[in-house]
């Protein structure tokens, strides 16, 4: 028992001396570079410009409040000086939004420059030209029902013909949104509330690999997700039928909650339910439901960039290889010059809003906005 003892200790010790042989201190410090100004910018096209300047970070900073209240920010349109950005503080569904204001409202095709100083972390510029917007000239919808092993789950095919312009490179984005009746407006007008469904581009082969984006530039009250990015490479010039779909699933009685690839972890409904708010009204199924299809036209740097979030690391192949240093890391776009980073980006929508109702098979009236 001693010699096993023995064996036993000489064997841990040795193996205590060689992880210390293999284990290098590695001092980071010589990668550490003076921070420098950060703009981030979104320009849509009817609404007001707005501006967040933070500053870059290193890691060791332990997340310091990096915002840049007393930056200077100047905005120019089509050339012209406009005015000076005013920096402002509110808060957005218990969110705190920072960032600068202007007074003027863009217009699709205005060329709109930023530029953002600060005494201690240099200066940004930006510009970028509002797009115009891609009319969506036709939608049909069909409906489907599969009856699987733990639900039911109901499928919405929509063909939506767009327009593409010949003489522009456009890059696209595609967002469908249910509308809840939600109480009454000041003017006895229902209310809406708008959840952003899960898009499959299934039934388009050419933009199935397209990815599933999460912008962070645009403030809450522009929602991307599920918001799906493509370029116009196979249909430049041309009306191009774009084949998407959404889903819904119902529990089937007995089933406990079940994983779905489309929808993730949670209970199945076929209607949304959103928690009341104080003196917010509830979901009344005996209104109209609506849905709301956003074609947003993206300027080329929104879109790169868009493309580059969609291939960062995550919880994919791609973030596993990274974890364990076997995939090359990944560039943010960035279109900022003089000395800073970030991006500024701009986007035109093309909206129409139709009843949520089967009978519904084309779509005369629409609106751009």
């Amino acid at each position: 028992m001693n010699r096993i003892a023995k064996k036993t200790g000489w064997l841990l010790s040795l193996s205590v001396l060689l992880l210390s042989a293999c284990m290098t201190e590695v001092d980071l410090e010589h990668l550490h570079t003076s921070p420098r100004v950060v703009l981030n910018a979104r320009v849509l096209a009817n609404d007001t410009v707005t501006a967040r300047i933070t500053r870059t970070w290193f890691y060791a900073e332990d997340s310091p409040d990096i915002t840049l209240p007393d930056a200077e920010v100047d905005l120019w349109v089509n050339g012209e000086w406009r005015q000076r950005m005013v920096w402002k503080e509110s808060m957005y569904d218990y969110t705190r939004e920072q960032h600068f204001l202007s007074t003027y409202i863009c217009r699709p095709g205005d060329h709109i420059r930023i530029t953002a100083s600060h005494p201690d972390y240099g200066k940004a510029s930006a510009e970028v030209t509002v797009p115009l917007a891609t009319p969506i000239v036709g939608l049909k919808r069909a409906y489907r029902t599969l009856i699987e092993s733990y639900a039911v789950r109901y499928i919405t095919d929509y063909d939506l013909t767009i327009r593409d312009d010949p003489a522009e490179k456009n890059y696209y984005m595609i967002l469908i949104e249910q509308g809840l009746p939600w109480g009454l407006d000041s003017l006895n007008e229902v209310r809406y509330r708008w959840e952003s469904l899960a898009l499959s581009f299934s039934r388009s082969p050419m933009l199935d690999e397209q990815k599933t984006v999460l912008d962070q530039i645009f403030s809450p009250d522009q929602t991307y997700y599920n918001g799906n990015i493509f370029p116009d490479d196979s249909f430049n010039g041309e009306e191009f039928v774009l084949k998407i779909s959404t889903f819904s699933y119902e529990r089937l009685s007995g089933q406990e909650e079940s994983y779905d690839p489309d929808l993730g972890y949670g209970t199945p409904s076929r209607a949304l339910v959103l928690p009341a708010d104080d003196n917010e009204g509830v979901d009344n199924p005996e209104k109209t439901r609506l849905l709301r299809i956003s074609l947003y036209t993206l300027s080329e740097s929104y879109y790169f960039y868009l493309r580059s979030l969609a291939s960062l690391p995550g919880s994919s192949l791609m973030g596993d290889l990274a974890n364990i240093g076997l995939a090359a890391p990944v560039r943010v776009y960035s279109n900022v010059t003089e000395g800073g980073t970030g991006v500024m980006g701009a986007a035109t929508d093309f909206c129409l809003v139709v009843p949520q109702e089967k009978e519904v098979e084309g779509v005369s009236d629409s609106n751009t906005r």
